[in-house]
Parts: structure tokens; sequence; C-alpha cells
């Protein structure tokens, strides 16, 4: 996510780990989550083709990249 929706989105799951998050909130970190999902989904189709393109797997695409597989994206 761009900066400023990321710290709005951490602010968010804060909120809602403290069981403090209001219903207007909690819709928006829905719609947050579904950004973050989606582009979870293009980064994996890009990996995917580039790893074709190489012809290597993506977990090796990774190590070269080095990319870790338990990457905290949020």
């Amino acid at each position: 996510l761009p900066p400023k929706k990321q710290r709005r989105f951490n602010q968010l799951r804060r909120k809602l780990q403290n069981e403090t998050i209001s219903e207007r909130d909690y819709e928006e970190l829905l719609s947050l989550w579904q950004e973050v999902e989606r582009r979870n989904v293009e980064r994996l189709r890009a990996l995917i083709e580039l790893a074709k393109l190489r012809g290597v797997s993506v977990q090796e695409l990774m190590r070269q990249l080095g990319i870790g597989e338990n990457t905290d994206v949020f």
C-alpha cells in the first residue's frame, strides 16, 4: 500500500486488535484489506510470469531476488 494508506491500515488493525474499532472504521479496514489482497494476487501473478520467463520455480526466483517467503506485507 502507499505509505499513507499503510499507516491508516496499521492504525485500524491496532484498533481491531484492541477491540476499540467502530463499525465505520471496520468497514474501512475491510476495504483496505481487500486492496492488500488484490495487490498480493497481482504480485504473485508477476512472480509466476517472471519465474516462467527465467525457467525457475517461484521459490527460486524469490531466493534470487532476496524476497522472503514469510515477509509481512501488511
